[in-house]
């Protein structure tokens, strides 16, 4: 299990812990998984999961006349809300 120290939305800091039952440290540290590296911006990296997991797919169906064009814009909008820049 990983955890991140997030600061300013930046990721300053991450343990790599095994059999860790709990983990007290000051700070904002999340579980986090192995691909996300230090310095990275926590936010970015959220939503591009997210568009990955989720917009993308509708994306994919638009281009294949499976779904509307909006449906595509709306599911991105609604990413870039939950994860601001």
């Amino acid at each position: 299990m990983n955890f991140a120290l997030i600061e300013n939305n930046i990721v300053t800091n991450i343990i790599i812990a095994d059999n860790v039952g709990s983990i007290s440290v000051a700070g904002e540290w999340v579980e986090c998984p192995d691909d996300l590296v230090m310095g990275d911006n926590y936010m970015n990296y959220l939503r591009g999961k997210a568009y990955i997991a989720e917009s993308d797919p509708i994306y994919f169906k638009w281009k294949r006349n499976e779904a509307t064009e909006q449906e595509w814009l709306d599911k991105v909008a609604e990413i870039k809300t939950r994860y601001p820049e």
